[in-house]
């Protein structure tokens, strides 16, 4: 059964539910999962069948104190991947990447610590680049 291993996800009631993809509810957190993965904070070679492990280090940061709701809702808005007017791409980057460094940086610090051991892909100080992860223009 699915909800046996954390596969169902009770966020939205039934009635909530919407009518098309696009109208689904983001997930700073999630957002966050999948930043993590980019900056080599989880890796998913080292995972045995890597289900949704993006959910499972969502729900595992959300209780961390460091990653306050307010600070990864700030570090994930969908407005920082959005050009403003008269900026450049390069400029939209480094705005984007300035806002996330924090949270990014407090996130790769648990994803590197005892505390996430038991998380799928977890590589503990390997995780710096690990070359076996993520080697160089391999997009996952």
């Amino acid at each position: 059964m699915p909800s046996n291993r954390c596969f169902a996800r009770p966020f939205l009631r039934h009635l909530d539910l919407p009518q098309t993809l696009d109208k689904i509810p983001d997930d700073p957190y999630r957002t966050l999962a999948w930043m993590l993965r980019k900056a080599d904070g989880y890796c998913r070679k080292l995972m045995a069948p890597p289900p949704f492990a993006e959910f499972l280090w969502a729900d595992e940061m959300r209780k961390r104190p460091e990653l306050a709701p307010a600070q990864v809702a700030a570090a994930t808005a969908p407005g920082l991947w959005e050009a403003r007017p008269g900026e450049t791409k390069k400029q939209t980057k480094s705005r984007r990447e300035a806002a996330q460094t924090a949270v990014i940086n407090a996130a790769l610090a648990f994803a590197r610590s005892p505390a996430a051991q038991g998380l799928p892909g977890y590589q503990g100080t390997r995780g710096l680049k690990n070359e076996a992860c993520n080697p160089k223009g391999e997009a996952e």
